[in-house]
């Protein structure tokens, strides 16, 4: 049963990679955004780690949703957030749940926080990861094939930098790989440059400060 299902998710997937495919101006749209994120909210900056990663999902989502209906998961619930999925994808024969994750070199990325629930498994995860130096979206499903990538401790689940090079990177049936062009590259190279990093907790407070000042 397990292997049948893993069977027609891995179509699912391929599927995906193939809708990207053939969509080049919306995927460029969304590489323009994740470099405007990364640029604005530097993951180096401790506090941006969470802040560059959420911001760069939701768009991801977004413009996923401009090729095939993707609806964000958190925005389905009243409280609380997914434990494991971002987004379910509805594709023609059915609607696949998605984890996305982001990294800018291929560090490790985090699939679980652990939290206070206990028996945790990545198996059968569909993963969307963003590699943003690498310019690709892996799209793959987790299978034992991927057991030895994980890295696991009392607080976490993640891959190892490992899988990137070692197993992702050698199957073109595993990524989407952004466009390459000219107005990408002016972007990147002359328009990316001249963009203010958003100092973001500096802001919320200001507009804090706005918002009561008349009752201070």
């Amino acid at each position: 049963m397990a292997e049948s299902r893993i069977g027609t998710i891995e179509t699912y997937n391929n599927t995906l990679i193939n809708l990207l495919k053939e969509n080049p101006v919306i995927m460029s749209n969304l590489y323009r955004d994740i470099l405007t994120i990364l640029h604005k909210y530097p993951p180096a900056k401790n506090e941006n780690k969470m802040i560059y990663g959420k911001v760069a999902e939701k768009r991801i989502i977004y413009w996923l949703n401009q090729i095939i209906p993707c609806i964000e998961l958190d925005k389905q619930l009243t409280c609380g957030s997914e434990y494991k999925n971002d987004c379910e994808i509805s594709f023609s024969i059915g609607s696949i749940k998605f984890s996305i994750k982001v990294s800018k070199n291929g560090g490790e990325p985090t699939l679980i926080n652990k939290r206070n629930k206990i028996g945790h498994s990545v198996q059968n995860c569909n993963m969307i990861i963003c590699h943003i130096k690498q310019r690709r979206l892996y799209i793959f499903t987790h299978t034992p094939d991927f057991d030895s990538y994980i890295k696991e401790s009392d607080e976490s689940i993640k891959y190892k930098t490992s899988i990137f090079k070692k197993k992702l990177e050698k199957d073109e049936n595993y990524f989407y790989e952004f466009p390459v062009n000219d107005d990408l590259t002016h972007f990147e190279n002359h328009i990316i440059p001249t963009l203010e990093k958003d100092e973001i907790y500096d802001r919320i407070a200001e507009e804090i400060d706005e918002v009561n000042r008349s009752y201070y």
